[in-house]
């Protein structure tokens, strides 16, 4: 019985071991397959466009803007690049490793961009709808358009009408462009004076050709922009029409303290008041409640009020 049993046993074993073998042994035929077609679509760009190939030793340049947008590990996440160069500066063509995938990108810089954590993403919202199986039947079934979504994280003191404008503009470069950002995906990213227009994943064949010349017109077209969006007129810091919050305001938070997320004010106060006459008594109260502390005076904080009054 022991033997009927071992048998089936050991003869799974080493069928499923055969599987994982040959399993293995297709894996890597396909990854030197990509390879070899990716190595022949370089040489036909490089030949044709008249772009010289970078090797494993990258520039310092290119690692720095790479590692600038993102990338990360040797060589700022690159690998199989190609240069180039024009009127408007250098160029890279290059697949790149963000976080745990690969994309197709082309890298390169603005000197008048000033805009910092930018990323512009296309959406499919048509792609994550629930699945239904009768959608196929179901006839005049309306197409959704493409969304982008735009990501800006900047320090407030950069945030101003000069890049505001510039983020205005870019936003609307890539809805001008939705015929050929759909189909591949792009994405713009900037950072400071860096660019990188990418796609979720890499590309060969046609699809690399076509990229690269897409990815090349939204380059020139993104080099206008700061022309075009009139932030070139405005100097970095300069709020144009836009009046700042200070003044009284200011002046009324030294006055009662900056609030706590936490616990509060750190002095207690009341309406906000522009009399000269009230600001002085809620100055005068604030320095008193500095000298004895918060809530000695009689048990209870007092609060000036609208008229100047006590409360």
């Amino acid at each position: 019985m022991q033997f009927h049993v071992t048998v089936p046993v050991a003869v799974l074993a080493i069928l499923s071991l055969g599987i994982l073998v040959l399993t293995a042994q297709l894996v890597r035929v396909h990854r030197r397959r990509r390879r070899e077609l990716l190595e022949r679509d370089l040489q036909e760009l490089a030949v044709s466009r008249k772009l010289n190939r970078l090797e494993s030793r990258l520039p310092g340049t290119l690692v720095e803007l790479a590692r600038g947008l993102g990338g990360q590990g040797r060589h700022g996440g690159l690998q199989a690049v190609l240069w180039g160069q024009d009127k408007s500066g250098s160029w890279y063509l290059c697949r790149r490793r963000v976080g745990s995938g690969w994309q197709q990108a082309l890298l390169f810089e603005n000197k008048f961009l000033t805009v910092r954590d930018l990323n512009i993403v296309p959406l499919r919202p048509s792609a994550a709808r629930r699945w239904n199986p009768l959608r196929r039947f179901r006839k005049g079934d309306r197409v959704e358009a493409l969304r982008l979504q735009l990501r800006w994280e900047s320090p407030a003191e950069r945030v101003d009408e000069r890049s505001v404008r510039m983020v205005q503009a870019l936003y609307l470069l890539m809805a001008d462009a939705r015929k050929v950002v759909e189909p591949f995906g792009l994405h713009l990213q900037v950072h400071d004076q860096r660019v990188a227009v990418h796609t979720r994943h890499p590309l060969d064949g046609d699809a690399l050709r076509v990229f690269l010349d897409v990815a090349l017109e939204l380059r020139r077209q993104l080099s206008e922009v700061p022309r075009r969006s009139g932030a070139l007129r405005l100097s970095p810091g300069q709020s144009g029409k836009v009046s700042p919050v200070e003044g009284t305001i200011t002046r009324a938070l030294k006055v009662v303290g900056h609030p706590n997320d936490v616990t509060g004010p750190t002095v207690p106060y009341g309406a906000m008041v522009t009399d000269a006459a009230v600001r002085n008594e809620m100055r005068r109260q604030g320095e008193a409640n500095e000298t004895r502390g918060p809530g000695t005076a009689g048990g209870t904080p007092q609060v000036v009020g609208k008229n100047g009054s006590k409360r």
